[in-house]
């Protein structure tokens, strides 16, 4: 996988499933609640009201507290959200690999990207056979077809005159038709049956398919269509398109008998019947509107006209009272989305008094080793690390002032001491003068309610290795797959995955100022890009050594470590160590 693109493929199905969630308990109830609204309420709402489960299968419009997101976000690791590894290329320096970083492998897809990879090839294929399938039939259709005759055609301008059409379609006629169509949403075209009607049938006939036209009935089936085919696993979603093939029809009916008068409704059931034979051309039913559908329907809908009456003033009101209910319950239902802070926003929170860290000793100081304690404390780490690096020296805890941060880099390890290099080569090949980067105030770079530090700046005990060392950064905790935003606007200078760090990015603003954000489950930025403040760069994760999910965060101020919790004065942190 790409860099970053493990990380966008897990936002976009989670967006996926709970946007297919929503729409269908949108659906389940408008299918529950249709035996009571059915005969109190017009075709024309029954109709229309499924574009709001629809819209809501396709728009991932959402708050940002939803029902469906709630149930999304938690799905299970190997399913979706977390154990995505990113390897990072570009990361060779002069004479091979940095010390202590290991080369990136191609790691095997996870389930997640696999169900990814298996609903977009089907999703494809369905999009295309449908767009293949009905530019065929357009074109069987054309071929086959003449234009209508003279009294047709003044008949039909009359029609179009009445409904308000500013766009004419195309008038046609094919013998093969069994049933007049209108079919094209560019290029709208009304083709007539063979058989020969009266000036009323053919009347009706016209009120029909123009009205259609005049709704742009084929651009809903075209947005039904795409939901079928992005939703092909969700059995509700075909339901859907059942219902909204019938309602179309019904809904067409009495569009048309609303202006008809007796002898004329009369006229247009006879028209149906007469429409009611197998076709001579094979049609894709659902992307093209058919006055009768091969007999289908036909009994209900000849009721339907024999029994028309218009709704009354309550039962409008009743449908705008349903679909504001509707509307409402479409938008709590919501959908999956990362949630991200706005560039610029302010999270203000009482600042409280933080708890002090230790200094570690520098490099020329003596390191005390337990008396009856490893002879090489790095073989240790080595070799629960499974990397051979430099020797790591423990580090005596001092008395010295602990707000001050650890001198220059003393302490690092061999992996943090060769990210530093790297970082100082890449700003220096950088002509910050020339970018003018923002002087922005930094941004927190996860959601408020994250912020629990469960490792401080300064010298701590190793979850892992179980050794004194220096900790030059924070550690948040947060879960898995929660966004992670850059504090501010600048330049990618390193998107890797190293043994101690795991997928880590470092952003550059000049001056030797960064931020390096480390074991993440994903990076979504490459090295060279160019990032906003607020912008996400990686999804947390516990990758690299660490023993739980959380996000580790340093900071450089030309060049020197500063502690990342007074950078960030209105963000009141607690802390509760949890050897991560």
């Amino acid at each position: 996988m790409g860099e970053g693109r493990a990380g966008v493929m897990t936002a976009a199905m989670k967006t996926l499933v709970s946007l297919s969630l929503s729409g269908s308990v949108l659906i389940a109830l408008l299918l529950a609640l249709r035996p009571l609204l059915r005969r109190r309420l017009s075709r024309r709402w029954q109709y229309y009201i499924w574009l709001v489960p629809l819209l809501r299968l396709l728009v991932p419009f959402t708050p940002r507290a939803s029902l469906s997101g709630a149930l999304v976000v938690e799905l299970p690791a190997a399913g979706i959200a977390a154990g995505v590894w990113m390897g990072a290329p570009d990361m060779a320096a002069p004479g091979g690999m940095p010390p202590g970083i290991t080369p990136a492998a191609a790691p095997a897809p996870t389930p997640g990207e696999l169900a990814a990879l298996i609903w977009a090839a089907v999703a494809a294929v369905l999009l295309l056979r449908a767009a293949l399938g009905y530019r065929r039939y357009l074109r069987e259709l054309r071929m086959g077809s003449r234009p209508a005759g003279d009294g047709a055609q003044t008949l039909f301008r009359e029609v179009c005159a009445a409904l308000g059409l500013r766009r004419i379609p195309t008038l046609l006629v094919n013998p093969a038709l069994a049933s007049p169509v209108q079919a094209g949403v560019l290029r709208p075209m009304v083709v007539l049956s063979g058989d020969a009607q009266s000036g009323k049938e053919l009347r009706a006939v016209l009120l029909h398919e123009l009205t259609h036209c005049r709704r742009l009935d084929a651009l809903y089936k075209w947005l039904l269509e795409a939901a079928v085919c992005l939703h092909w696993f969700n059995p509700l979603v075909r339901l859907l398109r059942r219902e909204i093939g019938r309602d179309c029809e019904l809904s067409c009916d009495e569009a048309v008998l609303a202006r008809l008068d007796g002898p004329a409704r009369r006229a247009y059931g006879s028209a149906l019947l007469a429409a009611a034979r197998p076709a001579g051309i094979s049609r894709p039913r659902a992307l093209t509107l058919s006055m009768s559908d091969d007999g289908k329907q036909l009994k209900q809908r000849l009721e339907f006209i024999m029994n028309f009456k218009k709704k009354t003033a309550g039962a409008i009101a009743a449908g705008v009272f349903l679909t504001a209910v509707l509307c409402v319950g479409a938008v709590l239902l919501g959908a999956y989305t990362e949630d991200l802070p706005a560039p610029g926003e302010s999270m203000v929170v009482v600042s409280e008094p933080m708890l002090p860290s230790r200094e570690p000793a520098g490099p020329d100081e003596t390191p005390s080793t337990p008396p009856d304690g490893p002879a090489d404390p790095s073989a240790e780490s080595a070799a629960l690390s499974g990397v051979v690096t430099e020797p790591e020296p423990t580090v005596e805890i001092t008395d010295s002032d602990p707000s001050e941060p650890p001198a220059g880099n003393g302490g690092e390890s061999a992996e943090q001491a060769a990210v530093s290099t790297l970082i100082a080569e890449k700003s220096a090949e950088i002509d910050w003068d020339a970018l003018s980067i923002a002087d922005e105030a930094p941004a927190y770079p996860l959601d408020s309610a994250y912020r629990t530090v469960s490792n401080a700046y300064g010298s701590r005990i190793h979850p892992i290795t179980g050794l004194i060392h220096s900790h030059p950064g924070i550690d948040i905790r947060a879960d898995s797959g929660a966004a992670v935003c850059a504090t501010r606007s600048g330049v990618v200078l390193l998107s890797a995955y190293g043994t101690e760090y795991g997928n880590y990015v470092v952003v550059g603003y000049g001056d030797g100022d960064s931020v390096l954000y480390a074991q993440m489950t994903a990076n979504t930025v490459s090295e060279g890009d160019s990032v906003t403040q607020g912008q996400v760069v990686g999804y947390v994760g516990k990758t690299g050594m660490a023993t739980g999910d959380h996000l580790h965060l340093e900071l450089r101020e030309g060049g020197a470590r500063v502690d990342p919790e007074t950078r960030f004065s209105d963000i009141s942190f607690t802390h509760e160590y949890s050897g991560e």
